[in-house]
């Protein structure tokens, strides 16, 4: 067994330095330090078996180089419960023992005897966007870090962080979130590697100073059969994890120039000010509002915002039904990238929510103030990120989260319904026949359910020029959507207003009506609706992230498609 001070260090000075004042190395002086009285019971058998390196417990050989070898050798670890300096007592009493107190390199990496000890590819190697793919001493996976976050009751991060959102969801530890988006011949990541992998998020960050693109992040020989979810490594510096005395204090990965800020992010904004959420949001953004690479400029922003703002190109009116990434949870809470709102809106305080504002923001509600988890103790920072309604409480006694939800879904409900029949009205030139409604699908596909004689059927509004996962249609028995043939696979799919001819303001008496209607089957003001709400709903908090905002973007947007204004 060796330890940094005398191997590690030797090349690894900066990584060892840093792990100097980590709460790696503080958790069996920290245990110590409890006195008695607050509830201390620190006990070297039991505890120090994580704390420590070699421990007769989690060797695979014999040996008689290990903590509690070595503290044997000299009489056993010699400590009282309560002593304010154990560092200094324990260097004293047990000199060889100390030097392998700790969370160090050897406990994470394996033994440095060991035949990946030299292979290329480490942690260190990130600055340079080279994130280790096959090394054997080099591991994203949360098991690591498990096999001490994993033990119930006060340790049992892991299987929270495992649950994440409950069965079926697509939480931060199933593998499903980069399975699913994998390219299904070669098994490559693409650039959804950097939000759904924990190696490309590593990688992806580094670039994130210069610019939000994906396109230069991509890991040579990663692929599904290697990559790790969002494990505890991509949010957590495991070479800095925590202050010295403060084992609960993980430190976050950097993402922004300042501490709770972040860079420009693939939404095309920035958020500020939001502390240890900053980290969350880099990821929890509709990210489809990169346009162009850095540098940028008041004239040149880089980015496409879906919002009004100035006569920036990047503002231009949607020739496409496009619609956020889901888990755009980051837009809502800023008060960012939602349309007719007005130009005097864009990037204003009037939208950010006061939610924004408070002290880490999404780490605040969805980690601190929430119940325990039942896989953890109290006190414990919640690792499957569910917020329970009761936190709202904490701040506000007038009305609670179920109402604010229950308000939400219904006006969601009539948004859905008002697009849906300004859809018809377009599609049948104002004249719909009897017994014929429609409304809207919120997805990225851009959908609608049309009910005729009783019959739903779903169809693409426009016509869809590539191919397209989401192609069943659920009121058919899983059978393709309307305007479709052949596969899954298929090239493109007719849509519900592709080929019909604009209809005449004179009909529709609306006066000042965009009612212009594109080959393909794209209106501006229907395309600018299904990007609002797919923005409200897929934030998921169903209103309570940015209350106003969303009440605000579901209203606009019905008045909006009623009359066809743009």
């Amino acid at each position: 067994v060796n330890t940094p001070d005398s191997s590690c260090n030797q090349c690894h000075t900066a990584t060892v330095q840093s792990w100097l004042a980590s709460g790696h190395l503080q958790p069996l002086y920290s245990g110590i330090k409890e006195t008695v009285a607050s509830g201390g019971h620190y006990n070297a058998t039991s505890c120090a078996v994580c704390h420590t390196v070699g421990y007769a417990q989690y060797r695979t050989a014999t040996n008689a180089n290990g903590f509690s070898d070595v503290a044997a050798a000299e009489g056993g670890l010699k400590f009282t419960q309560g002593d304010p300096d154990p560092a200094t007592s324990l260097w004293g009493t047990n000199p060889k023992a100390s030097k392998l107190i700790g969370i160090q390199c050897e406990n994470c990496h394996g033994p440095q005897n060991s035949a990946g000890h030299m292979v290329s590819g480490s942690l260190s190697d990130l600055g340079t966007l080279t994130v280790p793919v096959g090394n054997s001493r080099v591991s994203y996976a949360s098991e690591v870090c498990a096999s001490c976050h994993g033990r119930a009751m006060n340790h049992a991060r892991y299987q929270q962080w495992v649950l994440g959102a409950g069965p079926g969801k697509f939480s931060h530890g199933n593998h499903a979130t980069y399975t699913f988006n994998a390219d299904e011949t070669t098994g490559a990541l693409g650039n959804c590697q950097a939000c759904h992998s924990a190696q490309g998020f590593a990688a992806w960050r580094k670039t994130l100073p210069n610019s939000p693109a994906y396109a230069n992040t991509a890991v040579p020989g990663l692929t599904v059969s290697n990559a790790q979810p969002i494990t505890c490594v991509a949010c957590h510096d495991p070479h800095n994890e925590g202050d010295a005395d403060m084992v609960e204090a993980g430190n976050l990965t950097k993402v922004g120039a300042t501490e709770g800020s972040t860079y420009v992010l693939p939404g095309g904004f920035q958020a500020n000010g939001v502390g240890k959420g900053a980290l969350c949001i880099t990821c929890h953004n509709s990210r489809t509002g990169m346009i162009t690479a850095a540098p940028y400029s008041s004239t040149a922003p880089g980015y496409n915002l879906h919002e009004d703002g100035t006569t920036w190109a990047a503002f231009a009116t949607p020739t496409s039904y496009s619609a956020p990434h889901e888990a755009c949870q980051g837009d809502v809470l800023m008060g960012r990238n939602a349309y007719w709102l007005g130009a005097d809106k864009y990037n204003s305080t009037s939208t950010r929510s006061k939610h924004s504002y408070i002290t880490d923001t999404c780490v605040t509600c969805h980690m601190d103030l929430t119940d325990p988890s039942p896989y953890g103790a109290a006190g414990q920072k919640r690792h499957d990120f569910v917020a329970t309604l009761d936190i709202c409480n904490t701040c506000h006694t007038a009305y609670s989260g179920e109402a604010v939800q229950t308000a939400f879904d219904a006006q969601l409900k009539i948004v859905k319904q008002a697009v849906g029949q300004a859809i018809l009205r377009l599609k049948y030139n104002d004249s719909i026949p009897a017994g014929t409604t429609a409304v809207l699908v919120a997805n990225r596909q851009g959908q609608i359910d049309v009910t005729t004689s009783g019959v739903t059927r779903r169809w693409f509004i426009s016509t869809r020029a590539n191919n397209d996962a989401f192609l069943t249609d659920p009121n058919n028995n899983g059978a393709l959507v309307q305007g479709c043939a052949g596969t899954a696979t298929l090239a493109s799919c007719t849509g519900y207003l592709a080929g019909v001819a604009t209809p005449t303001a004179t009909t529709l008496a609306l006066t000042g009506s965009n009612v212009a209607i594109s080959s393909t089957g794209v209106n501006a003001v229907i395309a600018k609706a299904l990007w609002n709400t797919v923005l409200v709903q897929d934030d998921a908090s169903r209103g309570i992230h940015n209350p106003s905002f969303t009440a605000n973007v579901m209203g606009q947007s019905v008045s909006h498609v009623m009359n066809f204004t743009p």
